[in-house]
């Protein structure tokens, strides 16, 4: 009786210690198949942050999806002294490279979603410009910036717009110090603490590389404060510094 020939992904070809080993990887330690799911995650799960306006999932959704690492992280060692027994050591070998693979793919999956990230800020600004332009208008008409963004609607702005971040749609907005022209604009963006920060427009469009314990990154015309902590309340005297 002509038996069915067996699937050539299962078929393992004797050896000459007696052992057998497969005549293909195995597809559970394919190198790129995992590193193409390592090097799309980070990536994805930035994009779906800026996407969706941040609501707080998305970030547990990326904790999620670092949690791999730590697998492949501990997998290597166990598979290099598994390469010592003879019966196990074509499975070890292919597994110890698909881990090394995939943390590499993830190393450069987290650089290209700082990629993703830098467009989600400029998506921000871009929606920010409006409001921007109307305070501008208003403090070239009156000679003073306005005392609070309502003053702007609707002679400038039918309606006060948000920042399309579900977690803080509220602009933050603070006039001159004195009443003058001087102001500033805030979006705060809050993520895990490694990636909050605050989103800063200021008037005279200049901004120290530190100050008062935060760093400060230009992006077009605004800044990005960052400090690895909760961010406190703008203060007038912080910015008087800066007139």
């Amino acid at each position: 009786m002509r038996q069915a020939p067996s699937d050539a992904r299962d078929e393992k070809a004797p050896q000459p210690d007696g052992t057998l080993a497969p005549v293909r990887l195995n597809r559970l330690f394919n190198p790129f198949l995992h590193g193409g799911v390592m090097f799309t995650l980070p990536i994805l799960a930035e994009w779906l942050w800026w996407q969706l306006g941040g609501p707080i999932w998305t970030d547990w959704l990326s904790y999620w999806f670092d949690a791999p690492i730590f697998a492949y992280v501990m997998a290597i060692p166990i598979s290099l002294v598994l390469l010592v027994p003879k019966s196990t050591r074509a499975h070890a070998a292919a597994a110890a490279l698909c881990c090394l693979f995939a943390l590499l793919a993830s190393i450069a999956g987290h650089h290209y979603a700082e990629d993703t990230r830098q467009w989600g800020l400029e998506q921000t600004l871009q929606r920010s410009q409006g409001i921007v332009d109307a305070i501008h208008s208003f403090a070239e008409k009156s000679g003073s910036a306005p005392d609070s963004l309502q003053d702007l609607v609707p002679a400038l702005l039918p309606d006060l717009p948000n920042t399309g971040l579900v977690q803080d749609p509220n602009y933050e907005y603070k006039p001159g110090v004195h009443g003058q022209q001087h102001w500033t604009l805030a979006v705060r963006i809050n993520r895990r603490a490694s990636r909050s920060g605050v989103l800063i427009y200021n008037s005279s469009e200049l901004y120290p590389h530190r100050a008062d314990g935060y760093s400060y990154q230009k992006i077009d015309r605004w800044a990005l404060r960052l400090k690895h902590e909760p961010t406190p309340q703008l203060s007038e005297q912080h910015w008087s510094l800066q007139n």
